[in-house]
């Protein structure tokens, strides 16, 4: 990307763009696999780690944990170290899935509604995030988008969350500019050609708000930092492995075991160099749905996500 005066200029080869579109289609092949396995009496890290390996198999990684949010949790719950949870006919699960190749995010969500009972709010959520797709172009304002999402999700008679919205993706990072809101905001910000997004709606028949919770399963580090204990620099070691990626806690668990890595975090968290992503929920306990693509913006927008329909 070069930065112009006036203007943002984004610069994608066509080396970049392949990749993209390599991660955006094993992200998008992984999560249909992964999803068809979400049935009552599975334990959801017996989804995680097959997420885990499915991505290896491909020669990619993780472009975060994958994450598993049930009914009012819209994201960032991962199951943890021996987690023994096990979904339910009562659940609506939001799974979302992140792949790098060489850095290049393909990042990707849909809802599994085991209830039988949330058709209309899956779908609100599914039009929505097409609905922004059709208007995507070089000069498109974001805040259009933005009505775009929120118009879908209002038509099935529900809320879109306005404190959650996609994102920029860019080498090694899964959230950049620009902003893209779930709801019109009025902003003059247009998308520029060869920007690389993702269009992400949440609705809810809740007040359309999150909040964030605690414990955090995902971290990210910031910076790193000298420490004397070598099984802390083991840690953090591994944890540079990720090139400023968000990771699993559990990664490490199972790598170091989790009296290191307690240990090595809290030192971490004093020094201020990762930081935590709690589970999102809605603020009024509201049910959730979720559907997510990644696109390239062009004059023909290249949707990398979009080999399965969803």
């Amino acid at each position: 990307m070069i930065k112009n005066t006036e203007y943002m200029i984004y610069q994608l080869s066509e080396d970049q763009i392949e990749k993209y579109k390599k991660a955006g289609f094993i992200a998008n092949t992984v999560l249909h696999k992964a999803s068809k396995l979400i049935k009552p009496g599975v334990k959801y890290l017996e989804i995680a780690k097959f997420v885990d390996e499915e991505i290896k198999k491909h020669d990619a990684i993780p472009a975060f944990p994958v994450t598993i949010g049930r009914n009012e949790i819209a994201a960032h719950d991962i199951p943890m170290h021996e987690d023994q949870r096990e979904f339910t006919d009562e659940d609506v699960i939001k799974l979302d899935v992140g792949v790098a190749v060489d850095g290049y995010v393909g990042d990707n969500a849909m809802t599994v509604d085991l209830t039988k009972n949330y058709t209309e709010l899956v779908q609100a959520t599914r039009d929505a995030v097409h609905a922004a797709i059709k208007i995507i172009g070089p000069g498109t304002l974001i805040s259009d988008i933005g009505k775009e999402i929120q118009d879908a999700i209002k038509s099935h008679g529900y809320n879109p969350i306005t404190n959650l919205s996609g994102h920029g993706l860019a080498q090694f990072k899964v959230h950049t500019y620009p902003t893209i809101p779930n709801y019109q905001t009025g902003s003059n910000a247009k998308l520029e050609e060869n920007m690389a997004i993702a269009i992400e709606p949440f609705a809810t028949d809740g007040n359309g708000s999150i909040r964030e919770i605690q414990p955090s399963g995902i971290f990210s580090l910031l910076k790193t930092k000298s420490t004397r204990s070598a099984f802390v620099k083991e840690v953090q070691t591994s944890m540079t492995k990720f090139n400023g990626l968000p990771f699993s806690r559990r990664w490490l668990d199972e790598k170091h075991g989790l009296g290191k890595v307690n240990l090595a975090i809290r030192e971490f968290q004093l020094a201020k160099t990762i930081i935590s992503h709690g589970p999102l929920v809605e603020k009024s306990e509201g049910m959730v749905s979720q559907h997510e693509h990644s696109v390239i913006v062009k004059d023909k927008p290249i949707v990398t996500t979009l080999h399965n329909k969803f």
